[in-house]
């Protein structure tokens, strides 16, 4: 098929029917065929996205496990732990949602810090950020977003975000030997003796 000649693959469904004289001999035989190449092709692309709907639930599954047991290490209370539960969980699940609108292909570090940061700093400038524009693969982004999650976490509850003047700065370059991601807090209060 086509100019040059190239090899396609088509799905035909034949029907095969006797063709008969006035007397009822049969005297042939009639063939149909049917290009069914679309229905075909569209059975097994579904088979493959249910395929890896099925493989993408369960690494989902092992992450929401890892940080069910991770909130269970570090809470020191029911209703601590169901905090930090939840706002891990959420992280992902916002996370999910950003890397949709992308078609599950791949998200950006300024993406990911956008979204991270949210939840723990108002508007005014308290998280600066240089990322470059390099993007990185989905599973990559889950679990970067988890990072980040963590970094700004920590930052609310012990760092520069838990004073009224301190600030995140934020650096994402590449390096040679893979990326750097550098965290900076500024105007930390001293820990209480």
């Amino acid at each position: 098929d086509g100019p040059d000649g190239e090899l396609r693959q088509f799905f035909l469904d034949f029907v095969y029917q006797p063709t008969r004289g006035v007397d009822g001999e049969v005297t042939g035989v009639f063939i149909m065929g049917t290009d069914v190449t679309d229905h075909v092709e569209a059975i097994e692309a579904r088979e493959l996205l249910l395929l890896e709907l099925n493989h993408r639930v369960k690494n989902t599954l092992a992450v929401v496990l890892a940080i069910a047991r991770l909130s269970a290490k570090t809470a020191v209370s029911i209703a601590d732990y169901t905090s930090e539960f939840t706002a891990r969980v959420e992280a992902m699940a916002n996370t999910h949602d950003l890397l949709t609108t992308h078609l599950w292909t791949s998200a950006t570090m300024a993406e990911l810090i956008a979204l991270e940061s949210g939840p723990f700093v108002e508007q005014g400038g308290r998280v600066e950020v240089t990322a470059e524009r390099a993007s990185m693969s989905a599973e990559t982004a889950v679990k970067v977003s988890l990072i980040l999650h963590e970094l700004f976490a920590n930052a609310a509850k012990h760092g520069a975000l838990a004073t009224p003047h301190g600030q995140v700065t934020i650096d994402f370059r590449a390096a040679e030997d893979g990326n750097v991601l550098e965290w900076r807090e500024v105007g930390c209060e001293p820990p209480a003796k």
